[in-house]
């Protein structure tokens, strides 16, 4: 997908078995989750100090949220059955720096 994803296109929405589930649902139009300053607000009302992520493209949008994480000092974990990888090789050069930061792959 090379990180071009939009909201409302196909395949960018919750999987079906998740609809309705979440309480917080923020829109991002970047790639790194954390350009706007809400995720930063909702994390921090919430009191939150660590990160499940997963996401479309591992190598562009969860790549980038990641390292935006962790660069605010907050602990993450990459959900990688939750994480689309278009291009393997590009996901695991995006991932290898992250992961001598501190990021966990589960």
């Amino acid at each position: 997908m090379g990180g071009t994803a939009l909201a409302g296109g196909p395949d960018t929405g919750l999987a079906r078995d998740f609809n309705g589930l979440p309480d917080h649902v923020l829109i991002k139009r970047v790639q790194d989750g954390f350009e706007t300053s809400a995720l930063d607000r909702l994390l921090d009302k919430l009191e939150i100090g660590t990160l499940d992520i997963a996401g479309l493209d591992g190598a562009y949008c969860v790549a980038r949220t990641a390292e935006a994480a962790l660069n605010r000092g907050y602990g993450v974990t990459l959900v990688e059955a939750a994480i689309l990888r278009a291009d393997s090789a590009a996901y695991e050069k995006a991932i290898a720096p992250l992961i001598t930061r501190g990021l966990i792959r589960a």
